[in-house]
């Protein structure tokens, strides 16, 4: 997934071309949550104590470089790519 970086406190996030339904919204969030917000639609990535606007759907977690969100500026171009866990046989991004 790619998209154009907007910031919003400890929080980054860009517009998805695809307006998905709500699974599940939560309220609050923790660093390193990948979380689908369906109002935009956008794609938010958190990296601090920042909360969400409202509800967003927990799609994902940023299990290493979570770090390197601290220093993305408006419109630089972000990439997750999903990682392949093979030890515990699951999926992380």
């Amino acid at each position: 997934i790619e998209g154009r970086a907007i910031l919003w406190g400890e929080e980054v996030y860009f517009d998805l071309p695809m307006p998905l339904k709500d699974e599940n919204p939560s309220p609050s969030s923790q660093a390193g949550d990948i979380c689908y917000w369906s109002p935009g639609p956008a794609l938010c990535i958190f990296f601090g104590q920042t909360q969400p606007y409202s509800r967003v759907n927990h799609i994902g977690k940023v299990v290493e470089g979570l770090e390197l969100f601290e220093g993305v500026k408006p419109d630089d171009i972000i990439i997750l790519r999903r990682r392949e866990l093979q030890a515990k046989g699951g999926m992380q991004i």
